[in-house]
């Protein structure tokens, strides 16, 4: 037996969002293009945890984890969320979610979760995304400071990754 404390199993879906916090609305705003300043914590594990291999892993890093080079373009109406990413690799992924709605078969860059728990909680919104084996792979808080939000994310298996975005100046702000 492996010495330590024991690992405690995943918590089921339905322990995750307390009923205080599904309904409550989001104050910040989020609306924009960003892209992607900087990564830290420890991406090869968290990508490890998240089942990407090797060459996944050493393209990520040598890419420097899509820093300048990741965008997100975010429309955002209160709760209502829909994102358009461009990863480093060129896929471009869209998804739409409610906070306080679950939502269904999201995509992300890490593969397809079956189901995504969102609530909100002061300035910061969490959501939950769950495999279809009902583990959580990810818990992922973001924080929206003048024209920066943070994207903290840590895995099932206590990896963690930090995503910094900023606004993306564009012409018609720059003039």
């Amino acid at each position: 037996a492996a010495v330590g404390a024991p690992r405690l199993a995943p918590v089921p879906a339905v322990h995750i969002v307390p009923a205080s916090r599904a309904k409550r609305s989001i104050d910040s705003d989020f609306n924009g293009e960003w892209v992607l300043e900087k990564v830290g914590g420890n991406p090869e594990a968290f990508l490890a945890d998240n089942g990407k291999g090797w060459l996944f892993r050493s393209a990520a890093f040598a890419g420097d984890y899509g820093t300048g080079n990741t965008f997100l373009d975010i429309v955002q109406t209160g709760d209502f969320f829909r994102m358009h990413k461009i990863a480093l690799t060129g896929e471009e992924i869209d998804n739409e979610f409610t906070i306080g709605k679950d939502s269904s078969s999201l995509l992300t860059d890490l593969g397809r979760c079956n189901t995504m728990i969102s609530w909100k909680d002061g300035s910061v919104f969490v959501d939950a995304m769950i495999r279809h084996s009902g583990h959580c792979f990810n818990v992922t808080m973001c924080k929206l400071d003048a024209d920066t939000f943070i994207n903290a994310m840590s895995s099932d298996k206590g990896s963690m990754m930090q995503e910094t975005w900023v606004r993306r100046k564009t012409e018609a702000t720059n003039s």
